[in-house]
């Protein structure tokens, strides 16, 4: 279905009940000591956040040097998807332009699950229309979190962490 730089996304089916979920694996064989806390970081940052703007993890497990983050499954594919099949006058387009209120829709509810992430201490890094994917109503839900970051006060006040990112409170 999708590859990113660590892993690959498929339409699979729940062992567990039978729904369509997303599964994304990560062949953690090849991947240097930092990168595979990287993917493992991923899966525990997705599994502690409960917000209806941010795609839902369902479960997790390493199976030899693969690690699958299971997800839910969102019909409605990406933004950057509904965008370029708008532009080109498409479905959710009218003659090359996009459908304003589904546009308002993805950028709030995309804004939502970021002032969550926000209030969890957690800053994505990878904020694009290709993160962010829709349900069947055209809901927007932020997804793929491989290169967000746990932010860190230290007494000073000071973020911590690799200095990449920072961010005042929200």
């Amino acid at each position: 279905m999708a590859r990113g730089a660590f892993g690959r996304v498929y339409k699979a089916k729940s062992k567990r009940d039978g729904a369509t979920v997303a599964l994304k694996t990560v062949d953690l064989a090849g991947l240097k000591r930092h990168e595979r806390a990287e993917a493992v970081d991923e899966a525990r940052t997705l599994s502690r956040l409960a917000h209806p703007n941010i795609v839902r993890h369902l479960d997790s497990f390493i199976d030899g040097d693969t690690l699958g983050i299971v997800m839910e499954w969102l019909p409605g594919g990406t933004a950057h998807a509904l965008a370029r099949a708008g532009l080109q006058g498409g479905p959710g387009g009218r003659g090359g332009c996009a459908d304003e209120v589904a546009a308002w829709r993805i950028f709030l509810g995309a804004l939502s699950g970021l002032v969550h992430l926000h209030s969890k201490r957690v800053i994505h890094r990878d904020v694009k229309s290709m993160n962010l994917f829709l349900d069947g109503e055209g809901h927007a839900r932020v997804g793929d979190l491989g290169i967000a970051r746990q932010r860190v006060t230290h007494r000073g006040g000071s973020s911590g962490g690799d200095g990449a990112a920072r961010a005042g409170p929200c």
